[in-house]
């Protein structure tokens, strides 16, 4: 399948939530067969970062997680060498999505696009097709 999602050969999905750590999965496997890695909160994301490095193409981080959150983990990902794209994905105030892309951006992180829980492909696809 033709996609512009075959582009990322390694994607690293964090959320605590495992429905859509499974949704996000599959996303990815219908359009062209990324390898998807899963984090259930930031420090498990650190640790596949501190392993796999630059192999990661893209990270699909949700703001609110236990230990570790996502707003906290964008200020730790330059520590760790990730310079890919960010797509944000969370259920929390639009304020609050607004103040992380902001954050990100003074870390020169690149934040590609939110998307507002509940999952959309569509959206998800829209993004991706503007990286």
């Amino acid at each position: 399948m033709d996609s512009a999602a075959k582009k990322f050969a390694r994607v690293l999905v964090i959320d605590d939530d495992p429905v859509l750590r499974t949704l996000v999965e599959q996303y990815f496997i219908q359009r062209g067969g990324s390898e998807v890695l899963h984090a259930a909160d930031g420090l498990e994301a650190l640790e596949h970062l501190t392993q796999q490095g630059p192999a990661i193409d893209l990270i699909i981080s949700d703001l609110n997680m236990p230990k570790l959150d996502g707003v906290e983990l964008m200020t730790r990902l330059k520590d760790v060498g990730f310079a890919g794209p960010i797509i944000i994905i969370s259920g929390t105030y639009d304020v609050v999505i607004t103040m992380a892309t902001e954050l990100a951006s003074l870390k020169n992180l690149n934040v590609a696009g939110t998307i507002c829980k509940p999952f959309s492909a569509d959206k998800l696809d829209e993004i991706i097709g503007e990286m």
